[in-house]
């Protein structure tokens, strides 16, 4: 073998041993880079997370039209106060024989001469001198004791004229004293002589 032919031996065989070398090199390239890709995949959709909210983000406030949904649902309807209704809270009759307060709770009307038979509820002395008209309805409350006439410091209601406070409205009459709820309608009547009540929340 001459050393032409040994050379070119040699050669082809350094040749060979650089192309596998490069083969190897580029398989190993390409599996680091199917790697990558699948540990992306897995990290951007296979967890089926949805991605966080951008810092900062909050949820939509409610709209106008539902807060206003919200609200009416809460506070029931009421209907329109008598017209040129006033605002005190407590008054009497121009005979002073009737008095009444007023708060958002309730309604108490006090009477000190009353001649009616109580409708039928608790056996007390007085019973009747004292109505109340709250949210569960109309009530016929044992007073302490004998109700007194209206004192000179209690504000008169002129017959005519009516008052409210929250869902309450009162009016005066020559007939005798009407208090409502604005919120389902029920009322009593007291005067001397009588008493009626009628409503959802009437004494039975």
């Amino acid at each position: 073998m001459t050393a032409r032919t040994r050379g070119w031996i040699i050669g082809l065989a350094v040749l060979n041993g650089l192309l596998v070398i490069g083969l190897v090199v580029t398989l190993m390239l390409g599996a680091a880079n199917d790697g990558d890709d699948a540990t992306a995949a897995e990290s951007g959709s296979g967890s089926g997370e949805p991605a966080p909210a951008l810092d900062g983000a909050t949820s939509a406030p409610p709209s106008a039209s539902e807060s206003a949904s919200a609200e009416t649902a809460e506070t029931p309807e009421l209907a329109p106060p008598p017209e040129g209704a006033l605002d005190a809270p407590a008054f009497a009759l121009p005979s002073r024989n009737i008095a009444c307060t007023l708060d958002e709770a309730a309604v108490t009307c006090t009477i000190a001469d009353a001649t009616f038979t109580p409708p039928a509820g608790e056996d007390c002395e007085f019973r009747g001198q004292v109505v109340t008209l709250s949210a569960d309805g109309v009530a016929m409350p044992c007073p302490d004791g004998q109700q007194a006439p209206a004192g000179d410091d209690v504000p008169t209601l002129e017959y005519g004229q009516s008052t409210t406070v929250g869902s309450w409205a009162c009016t005066s009459t020559e007939s005798g004293v009407e208090c409502s709820s604005l919120a389902d309608g029920t009322r009593f009547t007291l005067a001397r002589a009588s008493f009626t009540s009628e409503g959802a929340g009437a004494l039975g």
